[in-house]
Order: C-alpha cells, then sequence, then structure tokens
C-alpha cells in the first residue's frame, strides 16, 4: 500500500508501510487523525493534478513545521541509535527495520524515544485552540496545494472540524487520491516534493 504523505512532528502525522523495509509511523499526539481521513477516505476516482502551478507565498509556520519535524527525526535517530538499534530513515523522516524480524522492538524503542522527547505532549488530545489553529492551517495547506495545480475540494466548516477533533477534513485527502493516478517512482518523488512545498500542517507554535 502506497503510504499517505507525512503529517504533523511537533505533534506529527504518520506513515504506512514503503517499498523497503518497514516504515514504523513517527506519530505522537491526537494529531494522527488527520491520517485517519486521508487513509480513508471517500472513495472517489484520483484527482489529476494540473501541471502549472501558480504565484503562492506560504506562510511563516510550514517552514517552522518542517524545520521541527526534522528536529524531531534527529531526535528520534540519536535516541534509536543509543539503545543500539539498526534502522534506516527515509525522505519524510519514517523509520524502517533493517530486519522486519525486529519491527515489534524498533517500534516499541520509537513510542519510548518520542515519548521522553516530547514529554505530556506525547499522544495527548487537542486542545480547542489547537483544533481552531489546525483548520487554518488546513486552510493555508488547501491553498498551498491549489497553488501547485491541484484540485481540493471545499473545506467543511469551522466548527464541524472542530467538533470531529480534526477527523472531519484534509487538504491532504484529494492530494492523496492524486498521487494514486501517477506510477510508484512518480508518486513518491511528488510525494517528497510537495511535502517541502506544502507540508501537512502540525502544532508546532499552536
Amino acid at each position: 500500500m502506497r503510504r499517505p504523505p507525512r503529517g504533523l512532528s511537533g505533534i506529527r502525522g504518520s506513515r504506512t508501510a514503503r517499498r523497503v523495509g518497514h516504515r514504523l509511523p513517527t506519530t505522537v499526539g491526537a494529531a494522527a487523525l488527520l491520517l485517519t481521513v486521508v487513509a480513508c477516505g471517500s472513495g472517489s476516482e484520483p484527482v489529476e493534478p494540473a501541471r502549472t502551478a501558480t504565484a503562492y507565498e506560504r506562510p511563516a509556520w510550514m517552514d517552522n513545521q518542517l524545520a521541527e519535524d526534522a528536529d524531531l527525526v534527529a531526535r528520534q535517530s540519536r535516541c534509536l541509535t543509543e539503545r543500539g538499534l539498526d534502522f534506516r530513515t527515509d525522505e519524510l523522516g519514517g523509520f524502517y527495520s533493517i530486519d522486519p524480524a525486529l519491527d515489534s522492538a524498533l517500534g516499541e524503542a520509537l513510542g519510548e524515544c518520542t515519548r521522553s522527547i516530547l514529554g505530556s505532549a506525547y499522544r495527548a488530545p487537542l486542545t480547542t485552540s489547537q483544533l481552531h489553529g489546525l483548520y487554518d492551517r488546513q486552510l493555508d495547506t488547501r491553498e498551498c496545494l491549489l497553488a501547485q495545480g491541484y484540485s481540493i475540494p471545499e473545506p467543511v466548516s469551522e466548527s464541524d472540524f472542530v467538533a470531529s477533533e480534526g477527523t472531519a477534513w484534509s487538504a491532504y485527502e484529494a492530494f492523496v487520491e492524486a498521487l494514486g493516478a501517477l506510477p510508484a517512482e512518480s508518486a513518491d518523488a511528488e510525494q517528497v516534493r510537495m511535502n517541502a512545498e506544502c507540508p501537512q500542517p502540525g502544532l508546532a507554535g499552536l
């Protein structure tokens, strides 16, 4: 199964298995709910992207989120290395066990490392304030994806998004569907490119 694009890393979204080895999720916090929206989408036909991007100036939180994502992955990697575990990471910060038989051990250690790094934020439910902020960031992400030539449906209302605890809508859902229309290698490259251009909303600074 092709993994959905990555999500949240100050509290971060998760990923699924990939081609080489087994990719372990780095999900922490209730923001993983956004992945649920992506993975359990409407089932509509893939959305073909347009190929011409429009002028767009992305908000500062996106760069801050990418920096926090990278910092978390670096700290997780150091923690795992100190524990003597053998693993790989990919371009999106996913973790792979070199030996599939050690998936469970790596997954358990990754959870312990992440908990030690994030403390009380680890798997904490989102506050109402965070949900409102996350909704605004979803709108920003939609504008970014539109500027990159993707057709992204209108969002649900903010009240519905908050009431659903963030599961009612994700700007990335249509993008994930569009990846399904591309060859595997092209989809992987596009996923990496778009994660840098239009990162999924996270909670950094919220």
